[in-house]
């Protein structure tokens, strides 16, 4: 039986095929491999993203959700400006609850500044017009530039002569400076309305 063996060995020709061919296998593997990082390093950071904006969103539901008050006495103060905005909510501060007595109850503000920064600051004994001048303000969110400019990251509506909802709109990025990328630099926008559940419309 004649034997199937190269006996003298592979050819030039054929080494230099083979050495292409795995050359190209490899690239193709090189490759895939930092592609699935790229997705996986994109994955991750927008995770981050959305995890951030979730619960800055989680907190201000919270707050809008325990505004106390009815029509005589909404317990809410909000304004906006071209520089600023500020949202102030009145809390119950009574042990038991005093739901007919405003004069023990707290406020909890939001201060949205220089266009991109939002401050939050609570257990006030009354609205401020500025977090960041109570002296124990705490940094809560930041929007990515370019931010707007009317702190329009809150609309209260109060039809009727009655606080009905609040319409909230976080829009998160990884790098708040840098311009958005899907892979690089993803960003996240979440927009709800919140009913103040303890809130009186009578």
């Amino acid at each position: 039986m004649k034997s199937l063996l190269n006996k003298n060995g592979l050819t030039l020709t054929e080494l230099l095929v083979a050495s292409i061919m795995i050359a190209i296998v490899m690239v193709g593997v090189a490759s895939f491999g930092s592609n699935i990082k790229g997705m996986q390093a994109s994955s991750g950071r927008s995770s981050l993203v959305g995890l951030s904006t979730v619960s800055a969103l989680a907190q201000l539901r919270a707050d809008i959700e325990s505004a106390v008050g009815d029509s005589s006495s909404m317990g809410v103060v909000s304004s906006k400006s071209a520089a600023n905005g500020q949202l102030c909510l009145r809390q119950e501060g009574g042990s038991p609850a005093t739901p007919d007595d405003y004069t023990d109850d707290t406020w909890v503000c939001y201060t949205h500044v220089n266009s991109y920064d939002i401050f939050r600051c609570d257990g006030l004994a009354s609205a401020v017009t500025d977090c960041t001048s109570t002296g124990s303000s705490t940094f809560f969110f930041s929007f990515p530039a370019p931010s707007p400019t009317t702190a329009s990251f809150f609309n209260v509506d109060m039809t009727g002569g009655a606080f009905q909802f609040v319409e909230v709109t976080l829009t998160g990025r990884t790098d708040t400076a840098s311009t958005v990328n899907p892979m690089t630099n993803p960003e996240k926008q979440m927009i709800t309305r919140i009913s103040p559940i303890s809130h009186s419309r009578q």
